[in-house]
């Protein structure tokens, strides 16, 4: 479920996309009810979502062209309700911007919210259906820090570190809501993500939570941090656990690597 936007100019039978995109659509209703698995099938429809959107220019023509198949062909599983609070969280961003408060207009903070909460409504349904995606509650913190409701945060960080204590994604949520941007700031933050590289391993990423926290204090909030013999420390520190483990050269090679580019890009640009 894969349709390609960009195609090379002198490929022999260069496909139309749009022609490519209703025949990839035509078969999602039979796809969806011969249940190739859960995490399989909502990988495929992420995708097909997403490609429809660049084929199309338009998010919301390529929601309800996925959306209204999928939902008729399997109504009572989770993965619909998964696609429409990932539309509908993309879509009130889409309607915010991603500049500062300051820069959004007061027709966008309306459409933001209004569509805020049908995403809510959707991932909660969608958590209910199935509560070990952590992929649900990790659209609810997103929803949380938009509310300013740390309580809420929190309990919804919970489920999604019990569906899958090994969650990045959802570490590095938390770790975006209680940024300055937000409502938190820069010491609950950098508390946050040292809790990570304490307790995250080489396999699961958390550990790199802190290096994501540190680049968007520097970049965001304070770039004369850049190079601040402390934070050089908790950067090493992270790359170093995340690279300890050179098994990952051979399941997970490409990722290995990269992490490794990474550390040495840091490294020159805080002057080590």
């Amino acid at each position: 479920l894969m349709v390609s936007p960009e195609w090379p100019a002198d490929y022999p039978s260069k496909p139309k996309p749009a022609a490519e995109l209703d025949r990839v659509l035509a078969l999602l209703p039979t796809y969806a009810a011969n249940a190739p698995g859960e995490a399989l099938l909502r990988r495929g429809v992420m995708t097909l979502y997403r490609d429809a959107n660049a084929v199309l220019r338009d998010r919301q023509k390529a929601f309800q062209m996925v959306y209204a198949p999928l939902l008729a062909a399997i109504p009572d599983s989770a993965t619909p309700r998964y696609l429409a609070a990932q539309f509908n969280d993309d879509w009130a961003w889409d309607a915010r911007g991603g500049g500062a408060a300051l820069t959004v207009t007061t027709e966008g903070w309306k459409l933001f919210g209004e569509r805020m909460k049908v995403a809510a409504k959707q991932a909660q349904e969608g958590w209910a259906l199935d509560p070990l995606d952590e992929n649900f509650a990790i659209l609810m913190i997103d929803v949380a820090m938009t509310n300013s409701d740390d309580g809420a945060m929190e309990q919804w960080f919970s489920r999604a570190m019990l569906a899958n204590p090994d969650s990045y994604a959802a570490c590095k949520a938390k770790a975006f809501a209680l940024s300055p941007q937000w409502h938190g700031n820069a010491v609950d933050a950098l508390a946050f993500g040292a809790q990570c590289l304490a307790k995250g391993t080489a396999r699961n990423r958390i550990p790199l939570v802190l290096v994501d926290v540190i680049h968007n204090l520097v970049i965001f909030i304070d770039p004369s941090k850049r190079g601040d013999p402390g934070l050089w420390k908790d950067i090493h520190d992270a790359y170093e656990k995340r690279l300890a483990d050179k098994s990952r050269l051979v399941d997970d090679k490409a990722q290995y690597l990269a992490d490794r580019s990474d550390y040495l890009t840091f490294a020159y640009n805080w002057g080590q």
